[in-house]
């Protein structure tokens, strides 16, 4: 075993068996559990079936009313009535197809009410629903209920577009950044009585970091997806997500969507390790280093939904891509006027930020601190 090996073991001892790694580990695991039982419980609360049934009981009086006083049951209120009990029927058959198919025939309804009404946005919502409930039809594939997908694919995607930016990134920071400031003591790098160059030892705690965060990100999305798939089902590969957009409607399989998010998700994790070590170089300081890493990652995170004036220069901050389902579902280049928020741009910044922060990180102390002797 050589050098590199040896020191990148040794690394990877002093970070995972330190209470500042388990213990958030172990917060994500059990926290993934709950999030995932508590997103079931209020799936089947929302599902197709369980929104209709209310409806049926209400239907169901008004059409009496109109037996009791002899009266002719108007046919759109048994068309509904009867789509209504199909979709029911179906549903809790697991006939997810028909289900769907009696569904679009209520949309279709809801949405002329709507625009009469003039509500152009409910008619919108639902017109987009449609377009998942086609595949269904197509496909007799589950219909999740959106934002609160339970199947592998859909419960993988909202995990990570609600999770990642604030929670799961948060926790990487607390659980990488002693691996960086652990060899400064009284201020002094202590790496200055280690027989190797500072490039070397520095070099070798980036990789470590990168490495373990990227380990525990891909740890955390396989027990998401495989939670899911074990009580629900993978789910479909090809499951449309609808992209945003003002006019023309577009569709993704939430496969490719989920490759993308994914891929950004990993640069951005490397784009944190990258500033956490160069903050701990500046700094030399733990408390420090926790608070400015977390302060830079989060204000960059909520920019886009909170800070207007920057909408014209989001594509230029690192930190705009941790909303990397955002990103890829053009979410974000819609309500930002950014059309420049695309994956591709992202791809770039973020490699442009991985490679000038490995630099700097591997030049400051022998180039900026060269003076100090410790």
């Amino acid at each position: 075993m050589n050098a590199w090996h040896k020191f990148l073991l040794f690394n990877a001892k002093s970070v995972t068996f330190r209470k500042s790694f388990i213990v958030p580990l172990v917060i994500l695991v059990v926290g993934t559990v709950g999030i995932f039982i508590a997103t079931d419980h209020a799936s089947n609360k929302l599902s197709m079936a369980s929104i209709v049934a209310s409806d049926i009981t209400n239907n169901q009086t008004q059409k009496q009313k109109f037996i009791n006083r002899q009266e002719k049951v108007p046919a759109a209120l048994r068309k509904r009535l009867n789509a209504e009990l199909e979709i029911v029927k179906n549903y809790n058959h697991g006939n997810w197809s028909k289900a769907a198919k009696n569904k679009i025939i209520i949309n279709n309804e809801d949405i002329k009410t709507s625009r009469l009404s003039g509500d152009q946005d409910s008619a919108k919502a639902m017109q987009l629903e449609n377009i998942t409930l086609a595949y269904s039809v197509k496909h007799n594939a589950f219909p999740n209920t959106q934002d609160l997908g339970v199947q592998g694919f859909n419960f993988l995607g909202d995990f990570l577009n609600i999770y990642f930016p604030e929670i799961i990134l948060l926790f990487l920071i607390f659980m990488f950044s002693p691996l960086f400031i652990e060899k400064y003591q009284g201020q002094r790098n202590m790496d200055k009585l280690i027989p190797r160059s500072l490039a070397f030892l520095d070099g070798n705690r980036l990789t470590t970091a990168i490495i373990g965060a990227a380990f525990a990100y891909l740890m955390i999305v396989i027990l998401v997806f495989g939670i899911a798939a074990l009580t629900h089902g993978i789910g479909e590969f090809n499951y449309p997500v609808v992209l945003e957009a003002d006019k023309i409607v577009s569709t993704v399989s939430i496969g490719v969507l989920l490759i993308k998010v994914i891929v950004l998700q990993l640069l951005s994790i490397v784009v944190t390790m990258a500033l956490i070590q160069l903050l701990a170089n500046v700094t030399r300081n733990q408390n420090l280093t926790l608070l400015i890493a977390t302060g830079l990652s989060l204000l960059q995170a909520v920019a886009p939904s909170n800070f207007s004036f920057m909408n014209g220069i989001l594509q230029f901050l690192p930190g705009t891509y941790f909303n990397s389902y955002q990103i890829v579902n053009q979410q974000l280049s819609c309500t930002t006027d950014n059309a420049q928020l695309t994956f591709g741009f992202g791809l770039s910044v973020l490699l442009f930020y991985i490679i000038i922060l490995i630099l700097f990180n591997l030049g400051y102390e022998r180039i900026i601190r060269s003076r100090n002797i410790v």
